[in-house]
């Protein structure tokens, strides 16, 4: 060729190139026939706008801060339909060169060509040194012979993860994702389906790190050791506001396990969860469980050599393991809902043994069952146990006590402590054994709660048979003149425990922990879960004109006609009349 032609050659590709350095968007396939060139091609700013398809290949960033998406992540089959299959031993999108937040993967499948290499090296991203933004991406079918099938982040990488979909991605520590080597992301509003981990954490596994796992759906993973939803070996993790439902662990931690650093676990749902205990504290150190609610596994919260608090926590409905089982740890349970359980090991409530120090305030525990133990609270083998402001009604057990203190030789001795509780069948309804001891203290009441609804017992038809009785929970909220109003102790320290919070400042519902409930000018917290707010007569927890309106209407009417009419009647006087309406319009907006 002529050296002409050449230049003019040369020329004509230099101008396309500058021509699309300098172009905002690089379209694929149109300006660039691979998702990698264009890449290559893009500068600082630029978007890769990837149309719909399958792009047989790996990208790498390679440090640009640019945007890699499809036409529309917002558009789920659009997202579907871009897809970006890997068939080579290596992950699917790499980010290694010290990517921040505005180098951002969107909208995109990334998927692996199955194959049979035992040692996988087949992650759909590896998140190293990086901290960029994926978010709306479906990362499925994708595996790692180690850890992170869906990502693997490692080398104090911090990307966010938000809004995409992990689906049967498999890793060995983490199905789903994997954090390791002080790797700390944002994991937020994602959904993890059907994914597996061999070893630990099918949906997330925090090998080490300080990660903030938040908002997520996690459901039908798996894993064949611990943490079916989370597990957390190592690190500084905080999992919050999370949907757990329907995971299994073959060892601890149906739902969640924490490990042994500093982990707090606030307001997640954790239901239906297969293996041992929604919540697993295996070897856990300084650990907040708040505000959760586990339902449907076997057993709520297992823990040992456990110091942490568990705290305004609903655990309902879990069968074969006791609701919370504490082994060598110490712990103040505040304000927890127990209601439903049953245990064919243990106390149907709340299991404190094997040296374990627990104080137990303003927690109502009903309608627990149990086969060998206490229906509520059990204690015993060298352990120590404080109650105060507690409600043990309902429970149900062989010897028909409500709890127990044991230690069948002296070296086991054992010792519970009740005061300011409400327990159904007074001091004969707590069995003491062995060389145990009780001490029963001042403010004790045998009396009903008048809760709400109390629940009941259903006898499924056989009443001769009680194998397959079931509890109707109920609503636990307390009624005008409940004996459990200010009767409680705001004093609940225990002084074995003293960096532990026993009284927060708030009950189950949100509503402050302690409220002149009785209206005699000196606040007391109230015994129960639920704290009782004057004039509240819909239970919405603010007074306001809704709450007179409802006095106005049953106004005339026997408290005992109706439930309305019960809650109506706020000074428990035995009429609702225009005293009530003073009171309620004495306290509008509180």
């Amino acid at each position: 060729m002529p050296f002409t032609s050449t230049f003019s050659v040369a020329c004509s590709l230099l101008l396309v190139l500058l021509s699309l350095s300098d172009a905002s968007e690089i379209r694929v396939p149109s300006d660039s026939l691979t998702i990698q060139q264009a890449i290559d091609l893009a500068a600082p700013g630029d978007t890769v706008i990837v149309s719909p398809g399958t792009y047989r290949e790996s990208i790498d960033f390679k440090g640009k801060v640019i945007t890699v998406r499809s036409t529309d992540p917002d558009d789920g089959s659009v997202v579907a339909a871009t897809v970006i299959l890997c068939d080579i031993n290596a992950p699917t999108v790499v980010f290694d060169n010290d990517e921040g937040e505005d180098s951002v993967l969107s909208g995109l499948t990334l998927l692996h060509e199955p194959t049979l290499d035992f040692y996988a090296n087949q992650s759909g991203i590896l998140c190293r040194r990086s901290s960029p933004t994926i978010s709306n991406n479906i990362i499925r079918g994708n595996r790692h012979s180690v850890g992170g099938g869906g990502a693997l982040c490692t080398d104090r990488a911090n990307p966010t993860f938000v809004s995409n979909t992990f689906s049967d991605n498999r890793g060995d520590y983490g199905g789903g994702i994997c954090c390791e080597n002080n790797a700390s992301p944002m994991i937020l509003r994602n959904t993890f389906i059907g994914n597996v981990a061999p070893s630990s954490g099918g949906a997330i596994c925090v090998f080490e790190g300080s990660p903030a796992i938040v908002g997520n759906v996690m459901t039908a993973n798996s894993s064949w050791h611990g943490g079916g939803g989370v597990e957390q070996i190592e690190g500084d993790v905080v999992i919050a506001d999370n949907t757990v439902i329907g995971n299994s662990a073959r060892a601890h931690g149906a739902g969640i396990t924490l490990g042994p650093q500093r982990s707090t676990a606030v307001g997640n749902t954790i239901v239906d969860n297969q293996g041992y205990g929604a919540i697993a504290c295996p070897f856990s150190s300084l650990t907040i469980i708040s505000s959760n609610t586990l339902c449907g596994s076997n057993g709520g919260i297992t823990a040992s050599d456990l110091f942490g608090s568990v705290l305004g926590n609903t655990i309902i409905g879990n069968t074969a393991v006791s609701a919370v089982l504490l082994e060598y740890s110490s712990v103040a349970l505040s304000g927890n809902l127990i209601a439903g359980n049953s245990s064919s090991f243990g106390a149907g409530g709340i299991d404190i043994s094997d040296s374990s120090v627990a104080t137990i305030s303003n927690c109502t525990v009903i309608g627990n069952s149990a086969e060998s133990s206490a229906g509520g609270i059990a204690c015993f083998n060298l352990s120590t146990a404080i109650v105060a402001n507690s409600i043990l009604a309902g429970n149900k057990s062989p010897d028909d006590s409500e709890a127990n203190v044991s230690g069948s030789y002296e070296c086991y001795r054992s010792s519970l402590t009740i005061k300011h509780s409400i327990i159904s069948g007074g001091r004969d309804a707590v069995a003491v054994e062995g060389y145990s001891s009780l001490n029963w203290l001042g403010g004790n009441i045998d009396a009903d709660p008048l809760f709400i609804d109390p629940g009941h017992w259903d006898d499924a038809g056989t009443p001769g048979d009680t194998s397959d009785d079931t509890f109707v929970l109920g609503d636990y909220h307390l009624l005008p003149g409940s004996p459990c109003i200010d009767a409680g102790t705001n004093d609940v320290d225990n002084p074995d425990t003293p960096k532990i919070e026993t009284l927060p400042d708030t009950d189950i519902a949100g509503l402050p922990r302690v409220i002149d409930g009785n209206l005699d000018g000196t606040p007391t917290v109230d015994i129960g879960a639920y704290e009782y707010l004057p004039g509240d007569v819909n239970y919405d927890g603010k007074v306001n004109v809704l709450d007179l309106l409802l006095v106005r209407n049953s106004m005339g009417r026997d408290p005992a006609s109706s439930l309305e009419a019960r809650k109506a009647d706020v000074n428990a006087d035995g009429a609702v009349n225009v005293e009530d309406l003073i009171v309620v319009r004495g306290r509008l907006g509180k």
